[in-house]
């Protein structure tokens, strides 16, 4: 059976639409968005030495919690007042923060709740009050911890949080 141009064409037709609908559908369950910000930021690809080419990359749009001290390594006095910090990108103003450490056998302290846009708080380990659901209820002398910040309000049905990059320790 020999196909006319006008089979092929369409044929050819199909075939793209089904791409793009496929793409979409993907894009869609990956939670992102197949439209480029209106306000794209350039990033320079070098194809040669001698070519290169501005390509327009979409900005993220999914919020972004950074937790930035105690960040790892840090010794804490455990009766002196020091600080959290963090960073965030595309929370709300009213977006609150659960705030809980983690010993190194995964014990967890929840330590409490904030608003994401503070970016610090003051911090004193023997003035903290693990609430219920705590594996934990108090920091001991020596004792390993990480901080975990977690957004209470989730995007496409994925959290939003951040841990420091390795342990803090309490000390006398």
């Amino acid at each position: 059976m020999k196909k006319t141009n006008k089979q092929v064409l369409l044929l050819l037709v199909l075939v793209v639409i089904l791409v793009i609908i496929y793409y979409i559908k993907t894009v869609q369950e990956l939670g992102m968005t197949p439209v480029a910000d209106e306000s794209p930021t350039p990033v320079v690809v070098s194809q040669t030495p001698s070519v290169t080419e501005s390509v327009p990359v979409a900005a993220s749009s999914r919020p972004i919690i950074t937790v930035l001290s105690p960040n790892g390594g840090e010794k804490i006095e455990l009766n002196r007042s020091t600080t959290l910090k963090w960073a965030q990108i595309d929370l709300n103003s009213d977006d609150v923060l659960s705030i809980a450490f983690r010993d190194k056998d995964w014990n967890v302290c929840w330590a409490g709740k904030i608003k994401a846009s503070l970016g610090q708080i003051a911090f004193n380990p023997s003035e903290i009050k693990c609430s219920a659901g705590s594996t934990f209820t108090s920091f001991k002398y020596d004792n390993k911890y990480v901080l975990q910040l977690i957004a209470d309000r989730f995007t496409d049905g994925m959290g939003v949080a951040d841990q420091s990059d390795s342990p803090f320790t309490i000390v006398r």
